[in-house]
């Protein structure tokens, strides 16, 4: 059994923040040490500048003298890491987390994501709904869960939440070129009650019920889209007749 020696960390974004060595969770206590650790994994292995560190982590509470309370914080963050301390590199360019290439979750998602999308490309649309499958099955919740709300927080989160949306939705583009299109129908149905404007989630929806054999209520779902589409336009846009209409996908 290996004693950890030469094992590197893992750090996982894509739900509760965690950072883990040989399969043990390292207890990172302090908000702010946690953020700082957050914050260097997403740009894993490129440095972070400490005028960049002082905006993301402060913002416009950032402390009186940000040099030195960046270097306790560092202090403290290597104190929390222990015997995995050296992963965090000091550079004249700032600071970084060493991480292996499969280290992040963030970058399996995304290499999965990069599978599936060169699959769907090539036409084997068996291996591109496993890719994508693989890819969504990486999260374990909301992003960056259990970080307190530092500036850079809520708007990567935003970010990584609308990236696995997307493949989301790529994952039953394939699934209904497969010929899925019965059992893509509830899962589509909840997903166009959440978001009633996305264009392309009411296509695929009304793409599947049609193929099951359910013209009206295919058709009901494209007056639901357009009364969707109508209250999202401003009026002005309106009465000029600017209005893009939904295409009737069978």
């Amino acid at each position: 059994m290996s004693d950890g020696a030469a094992d590197p960390l893992e750090v996982s974004v894509l739900g509760t923040f965690e950072v883990t060595r040989a399969g043990r969770r390292i207890a990172v206590r302090g908000a702010t040490e946690r953020a700082l650790l957050a914050r260097l994994a997403l740009d894993g292995n490129r440095p972070v500048s400490n005028s960049r560190i002082v905006d993301d982590i402060w913002g416009e509470r950032a402390p009186r003298r940000p040099k030195q309370a960046i270097h306790a914080l560092v202090f403290r963050l290597r104190q929390a890491l222990g015997d995995a301390a050296d992963a965090l590199a000091t550079s004249d360019r700032g600071y970084s987390l060493r991480l292996a290439a499969d280290a992040l979750d963030l970058w399996r998602f995304e290499a999965l994501v990069a599978l599936g999308r060169a699959a769907h490309a090539g036409g084997d649309l068996d291996a591109a709904a496993r890719h994508l499958t693989g890819a969504l099955a990486v999260w374990r919740g909301d992003a960056l869960a259990g970080l307190d709300d530092h500036p850079f927080v809520p708007p990567r989160a935003r970010q990584l939440e609308e990236n696995r949306f997307e493949t989301l939705v790529e994952r039953i583009e394939v699934d209904l070129a497969r010929g899925q299109h019965g059992r893509l129908v509830p899962e589509l149905e909840a997903l166009v009650g959440q978001r009633p404007t996305h264009e392309g989630l009411c296509r695929l929806l009304i793409t599947a019920l049609y193929r099951c054999g359910r013209q009206v209520d295919a058709l009901a779902a494209y007056v639901r889209r357009v009364r969707a589409a109508l209250a999202a336009e401003p009026l002005e846009t309106l009465l000029e007749g600017r209005v893009d209409w939904p295409e009737l996908a069978v």
